[in-house]
């Protein structure tokens, strides 16, 4: 029995993976940058010509999209979160850490 449910639990983490967004498609543009707040549940993107934000859990999944430059996810759990930042026909990936 515990054969079984090892194999599932593979199975079902390979259909995580292959739903997931992509979004470690990281890139070195220093002309963006994030100010994160102390309190870990809001931050601020510096950049200009922002077009669109997308904020993914740990997951694969949007927990928040945006046009707005402030951004706070104070509901949502400690850890690791990757934003997807669209900017002059652009995109790139960071990510922060929520305490």
């Amino acid at each position: 029995m515990k054969k079984h449910y090892y194999i599932s639990l593979f199975f079902v983490f390979i259909g995580i993976i292959s739903n997931a967004q992509p979004i470690l498609d990281y890139n070195n543009n220093n002309s963006i940058s994030i100010s994160q707040n102390s309190t870990g549940g809001s931050f601020e993107i510096l950049t200009d010509n922002l077009e669109k934000v997308e904020v993914f859990n740990i997951h694969g999944q949007v927990i928040l999209k945006t046009n707005q430059n402030k951004i706070n996810i104070e509901k949502q759990p400690a850890g690791l979160f990757f934003i997807r930042i669209s900017t002059d026909g652009q995109t790139i990936t960071k990510k922060i850490i929520k305490e």
